[in-house]
């Protein structure tokens, strides 16, 4: 007589990466028109998300990890708000000089300064003016863009995991703000309240 096996929460869990790892083998064997890119694999804990990705890394499935819990309380979470605060409001100059010192744009503090005499600190705030107007058509990832110089861009691939935090978490906005059709102050009021709730988490 076979000893039935005893179906625990340990032993499924076990299964999970091997089982997952079959079926998008499987799958991607008999469709090769689907972009790994579309896949998402939603778990509850950090060791799940490592044992699923050790399992396809295995595999040979190039995987990327996202942390949505606590992505907003990087730097870059920080960052992005700040650049959602000046879309919101451009005329307030207050915001405008603590973005100009983020690592977005990276002016010195004698340059904030003169900002206030030279006219920069206007063209900045014509430009957040114009990038509020363009968000919808040219997603938050475009007008970001439009703000990052070349130079900034190879200082903040240098700088740990900044670059990619603020891929990931611009990428979450932008769902947010197609999904919920969002301005520019409610995109910046709905990071606010992520950032709230992740770090009351």
């Amino acid at each position: 007589e076979k000893k039935s096996q005893v179906l625990t929460k340990s032993n499924v869990e076990n299964e999970i990466p091997n089982v997952v790892t079959n079926y998008l083998v499987n799958l991607l064997k008999k469709d090769n028109s689907i972009n790994l890119r579309d896949i998402c694999v939603l778990v509850n804990k950090h060791r799940q998300a490592e044992n699923i990705r050790s399992a396809l890394s295995s595999a040979g499935i190039a995987t990327r990890l996202i942390n949505q819990g606590n992505i907003f309380q990087t730097e870059a979470g920080e960052i992005l708000q700040q650049f959602l605060n000046c879309l919101a409001n451009p005329s307030d100059y207050k915001s405008l000089k603590r973005i100009t010192c983020s690592p977005l744009i990276q002016w010195s503090l004698k340059r904030v300064s003169d900002s206030d005499h030279n006219g920069e600190l206007d063209e900045l705030a014509f430009k957040f003016t114009q990038w509020a107007k363009e968000i919808t058509s040219n997603g938050l990832l475009g007008c970001l863009s439009q703000l990052i110089e070349a130079r900034i861009i190879a200082n903040l691939s240098r700088r740990g995991r900044l670059l990619s935090d603020l891929y990931q978490c611009t990428q979450l906005i932008e769902e947010a703000i197609h999904l919920n059709g969002l301005n520019p102050r409610g995109a910046a009021k709905w990071l606010k309240q992520k950032r709230l709730l992740t770090k009351g988490l």
